[in-house]
C-alpha cells in the first residue's frame, strides 16, 4: 500500500496520524520502522525523527551522510531538527553538522578539552542556523569565542566555566534576554571573586536582561554554601539574579536530551536566593 486511504481504513487520517504520533511518542525506537509503512506515513514521522538529534561518535557521520543523501532527492530532513545535541567526540564535525542543521532552535555542545587555534577556519558559518537557545559546556575561549559571535539571535545562553572579560563584552553584543554561568563555589578563595560581582553588575545592567542565574559548584557540606562571595550574591538587590547549587555535566545534558533546561527551574532557584538570604 502505497498511499494511505481514509475510504479504504475507514478511518480519518487525522485521526490516524494522531495514533501514529502518539505510538512514536510512546516507543522512540518504532519510529523507523513506521516510517517504512508507506509514503504518508513517512511523511509524518520523519519530522519527529529527526525534531531531537544527539550526536557522538558513533552516529555523527551517518547523520551528516544522511542528510546530504536526503538533500540530493530533495527532501531536507536537516530543516526538521530542532533540537541538537553535539556531544564531545563528535565535535569536530561541529559547523558541518551545523551547517546541515538550519532550524535548530535548541543548541548543546560539548567541546572537546584542547586548545584551538584561534585563527581556525570556520566553514559555512553563513549557513548556520540561529537559536534562541545555546549551551556550551567546558568550552575554552578559543573555542567558543569565534563561534558565538555568529549567532546573533540567541536570548538564551548557558556557559560553563567560561566567564571573562572577553566573554562578557560579547555577550553585551547579543540580545540576551537570560544566561547562566556554571561556575566553581571555590572561587570564595581566590581573587576572582571581585570580578565575578563586577560581572554580575555588568551583565545586569544590559538593556534586555531579564534573568541572570549562577549555578554555583561546592563540595563542602550543603550547610556551608551560604557563606563568602555567595551570599553576596545572593543580597544584591536585584529579583533578576540568581544563585543555586551547580548541575553536574551529566545532569545537564539529560535535562536537554529530555527537553528541559534551566529556566524551567527558575522558581526552584529563587528559593535557594530566599535561603542564602536569610544565612547572611
Amino acid at each position: 500500500m502505497s498511499q494511505l486511504s481514509s475510504q479504504r481504513m475507514n478511518v480519518p487520517l487525522e485521526i490516524l496520524r494522531e495514533i501514529v504520533e502518539i505510538t512514536f511518542f510512546l516507543d522512540y525506537t518504532a519510529g523507523p520502522a513506521l516510517a517504512l509503512t508507506c509514503k504518508s506515513i513517512n511523511q509524518w514521522i520523519t519530522p519527529l525523527l529527526y525534531a531531537s538529534v544527539s550526536l557522538d561518535k558513533t552516529n555523527v557521520l551517518l547523520f551528516i551522510r544522511g542528510i546530504e543523501s536526503a538533500q540530493c532527492g530533495a527532501l531536507d530532513t536537516g530543516a526538521f531538527v530542532k533540537q541538537l545535541c553535539i556531544h564531545r567526540n563528535a565535535t569536530q564535525h561541529c559547523d558541518w553538522t551545523l551547517s546541515l542543521c538550519k532550524s535548530v532552535a535548541h543548541l548543546l555542545v560539548c567541546p572537546p578539552i584542547r586548545d584551538y587555534d584561534m585563527d581556525e577556519e570556520i566553514t559555512d558559518a553563513s549557513l548556520w542556523p540561529t537559536p534562541w537557545h545555546i549551551m556550551v559546556l567546558s568550552a575554552l575561549p578559543s573555542w567558543i569565542l569565534p563561534r558565538l559571535a555568529l549567532f546573533t539571535h540567541t536570548t538564551h545562553l548557558y556557559l560553563d566555566n567560561v566567564l571573562g572579560p572577553s566573554m562578557l563584552l560579547l555577550c553585551a553584543k547579543m540580545p540576551l534576554t537570560h544566561i547562566c554561568f556554571n561556575v566553581w563555589a571555590d572561587m570564595v578563595l581566590t581573587p576572582d571573586d571581585s570580578f565575578l560581582l563586577e560581572a554580575v553588575h555588568f551583565l545586569l545592567e544590559l538593556p534586555t536582561m531579564q534573568c541572570l542565574l549562577i549555578h554555583a559548584f561546592y563540595e563542602a557540606p550543603l550547610a556551608d554554601f551560604f557563606g563568602g562571595i555567595w551570599s553576596s550574591l545572593a543580597d544584591i538587590a536585584d529579583e533578576r539574579f540568581i544563585v543555586a547549587p551547580g548541575m553536574s555535566r551529566d545532569e545537564l545534558i539529560e535535562f536537554f536530551e529530555e527537553g528541559q533546561t534551566v529556566w524551567d527551574n527558575i522558581t526552584d532557584w529563587k528559593a535557594w536566593r530566599q535561603m542564602a538570604r536569610r544565612q547572611i
